[in-house]
């Protein structure tokens, strides 16, 4: 089944409720008379102080905010700052445009599909030093400020602070190929947070390495515990075990992972899926194809529906099964290569759930044919399980990094639609995997 990402924000979460806290600033600007009522010169009205509201006070990353001003004159012009330092030093702030409405009041309501953009002051924020970040804003394991200020002709008239962070949870261990057959790290659910089915091994890129921990950290706070699993160095990868290029790379380390993270204590009766990104999309899917009794689904991001050549050799396989080559195409954006029929995935073999996410504008290789290409086959199969693609026309390739509302140094319209996409995806990745875990 084939369908557009859903507009509709994922209500609540499963951490505990944010503390839901109006700072408002500003108040009545005029005297009582002796009769209890407020005293008005004739022809003069109390010119009204604005007020500014951002809640929650405190949030989650992926938790929309509603930003409210008033006391403003009906169609004024106003500016939203934002301005944060992130867990490196790094300054980051935005400025927004917004008008006022006929009652002196400007109300960003936090709903995804609203227009402008509600979160746009701090999804479009940017380094302050355009040179000084080449990442995204980074966090730490602690709530971090953000001052929200509102100028009127250019006049700071309100400000307030919040906080938002992502609760990193639990790095319980980190293994090695030496140690443990594998090299990954495995993030908790917070202390409080119920475990919820399925816990997840995530794989990531062509970057290689251990997968960045924004989307582990993010999965595991929503009670979800994750093991992320380097299957090859790449440039930044640190265990010397493993392969130095994707390529020749063996599938059954993940495997292994697989059965490691299922008999953690913490983990209790939780299924296993496999979660893959790009070019661990093949990975996560042949994985859980060819070991149907140790996972239980299966996630896709910006996919590939077949198995393609090593990387940067493209003569040779990136996968191996059994010490053989995995088959393998060199024919690019093609869900049906010619060059090897059976570099196919055979996804119907997955003994479980699957879930596509993709781009419809995606630069790098076209995800959504693959994507889509996965659900056909699994139709044409008669696969017995839940297999949904969640498409977002408008995003590229880092749709794939699924947190919304994460400041990237980078401006423009193809990184707002990719926001406003992310904050769609989310809650509807969430949502797949809360109804078909068990």
């Amino acid at each position: 089944m084939v369908r557009r990402a859903a507009e509709r924000q994922r209500g609540g979460g499963r951490v505990g409720p944010a503390i839901l806290v109006a700072l408002l600033v500003g108040g009545s600007a005029c005297s009582s008379g002796e009769d209890g009522r407020a005293a008005v010169d004739e022809g003069e009205r109390p010119e009204e102080e604005v007020t500014l509201s951002v809640t929650p006070a405190r949030s989650r990353l992926t938790e929309p905010l509603v930003f409210e001003v008033g006391g403003l004159e009906a169609g004024a012009e106003v500016t939203l700052e934002v301005r944060s330092t992130d867990s490196q030093g790094t300054g980051w702030s935005s400025t927004t445009t917004h008008r006022a409405d006929d009652t002196g009041a400007v109300d960003l309501d936090g709903s995804p599909d609203a227009e402008p953009d509600p979160m746009a002051p701090i999804s479009s924020m940017q380094p302050v030093d355009p040179g000084s970040a080449p990442s995204p804003y980074l966090w730490s394991g602690e709530p971090q400020a953000f001052t929200v200020a509102v100028r009127v002709d250019g006049e700071e008239a309100a400000s307030t602070v919040v906080e938002r962070g992502v609760p990193l949870g639990v790095l319980a261990d980190t293994t090695t190929i030496a140690d443990e057959g594998f090299s990954g790290q495995l993030y908790l659910s917070p202390d409080g947070v119920e475990v919820e089915a399925p816990a997840l091994v995530l794989l990531g890129g062509s970057d290689g390495g251990l997968p960045g921990p924004l989307t582990a950290a993010t999965l595991a706070a929503e009670g979800h515990p994750v093991l992320t699993v380097a299957y090859f160095q790449g440039p930044i990868g640190d265990d010397p075990d493993l392969p130095p290029t994707l390529a020749d790379v063996p599938l059954e380390p993940i495997a292994d992972a697989v059965t490691w993270l299922a008999d953690r204590p913490e983990v209790g009766a939780a299924e296993v899926w496999t979660m893959g990104v790009s070019r661990g999309s093949e990975a996560a899917l042949l994985v859980a194809s060819a070991f149907p009794d140790r996972v239980a689904g299966a996630v896709a991001l910006v996919p590939s529906n077949v198995a393609l050549c090593g990387f940067p050799d493209c003569s040779r396989p990136a996968w191996t099964l059994d010490g053989a080559p995995v088959p393998y195409t060199t024919q690019l954006d093609q869900p049906s290569p010619t060059d090897t029929p059976g570099a196919v995935i055979p996804v119907e073999r997955i003994d479980g759930p699957v879930l596509g996410v993709c781009g419809g504008a995606d630069e790098v290789w076209d995800s959504c044919a693959f994507a889509e290409a996965i659900d056909a086959r699994l139709e044409a199969e008669g696969h017995p399980d839940a297999h949904e693609v969640i498409a977002a026309p408008e995003a590229g390739h880092a749709i794939g990094g699924l947190v919304p509302y994460e400041p990237v140094p980078a401006e423009g319209p193809e990184v707002a639609a990719v926001q406003a996409a992310k904050a769609r995806v989310w809650p509807e990745v969430l949502a797949f995997l809360d109804a078909h875990g068990s």
